[in-house]
């Protein structure tokens, strides 16, 4: 059966590649319609994005809270309603690390940011998401302040290694170029549970869009994980839903199909990836994994053999993708 309307009451959504595009750094019409429409359904809309306040730049869409550096830093109007930086002995290990091996690095805090030097790796990340590059400092300023978010510009070869010299952090990498460093609490998802308390919203009534690795958790957690068309795959393969790209009015499309005019087909979408959430549960032991959102798998204590197990999961993807 297809989704009613008035089942969603909020709805969250990524900055890079989810809302703005990486081609013309803007928000598309299709998207400032969906806006309306969900505003005037009485539906909430949140950001919910890896970049800083100070960084998220002025859009023709308007916003009921903000979700920032990950889950660190979240808001409602004047309302703080999360502010968890980074344990100060981790930013330090940090900031040591990156002085050793030289590495470029951006520190943010709550109201704003610095560098320690420029690359040509920084200028062309700052070029592709069109921010103002930070003022650069002696990193030796930082050592005591808050830093809730730290975007380490190096290869993902070395993400291993860092998250070892880090346990209290993660690292949640979304460009291959930088990988963002939390605290291992803060999450999207996270800062979405705070907005929903705030105003009195379930779970289940929540939609998210989203193109990033640090968009898994925020796709998990909501009632309707939604991936971008130009989403990565491990990131296709945690959503309930997957539309179109940016650059092709994925969020209106993937809102229409689901929430103003619900179709069959997306029904469908929905009820198989579902099913195929739950397939790929009985043959993963999540017990270790904390940042991962148990969804149930309503198999009770019913048996099955992996090869039974993997064939269902088969069968799931091939009818997946002749509805894509």
């Amino acid at each position: 059966m297809a989704l009613q309307p008035q089942k969603i009451k909020a709805a969250f959504f990524d900055i890079d590649g989810t809302l703005l595009s990486f081609r013309t750094h803007r928000v598309s019409e299709g998207t400032i319609e969906a806006f309306d429409r969900l505003h005037k359904a009485g539906v909430r809309t949140f950001i919910s994005s890896g970049r800083p306040q100070i960084l998220i730049p002025e859009m023709p869409v308007t916003f009921d809270g903000r979700i920032t550096m990950n889950g660190g830093y979240v808001f409602s109007g004047d309302k703080v309603l999360v502010d968890r930086p980074i344990a100060r002995e981790a930013s330090r290990r940090w900031l040591d690390f990156a002085t050793t091996e030289g590495l470029c690095t951006m520190l943010f805090t709550n109201n704003s940011m610095a560098v320690n030097k420029v690359t040509p790796e920084a200028l062309a990340l700052r070029d592709q998401l069109e921010f103002q590059m930070p003022p650069m400092v002696d990193i030796d300023e930082m050592y005591d302040r808050d830093i809730y978010q730290i975007i380490a510009m190096m290869p993902p070869e070395h993400d291993a290694e860092v998250a070892r010299m880090l346990p209290g952090c993660r690292l949640p990498r979304w460009h291959h170029a930088f990988t963002d460093i939390v605290m291992a609490d803060n999450s999207k998802a996270v800062g979405m549970a705070s907005l929903c308390r705030h105003f009195g919203i379930r779970q289940d009534e929540t939609i998210a869009f989203g193109d990033g690795g640090n968009d898994v958790e925020m796709l998990r957690w909501a009632g309707i994980g939604v991936a971008m068309g130009n989403a990565l795959d491990s990131v296709k393969e945690h959503a309930d839903f997957v539309t179109t790209d940016v650059d092709s009015e994925g969020i209106l499309r993937a809102l229409d199909e689901l929430v103003f005019n619900p179709t069959e087909r997306a029904a469908e979408q929905l009820r198989l990836r579902r099913l195929l959430h739950n397939y790929e549960e009985l043959l993963t032991d999540c017990d270790d994994d904390p940042a991962y959102i148990a969804r149930g798998n309503g198999f009770a204590d019913a048996k099955y053999s992996q090869d039974f197990i993997e064939n269902q999961i088969e069968s799931i993807k091939s009818k997946l993708d002749k509805l894509q």
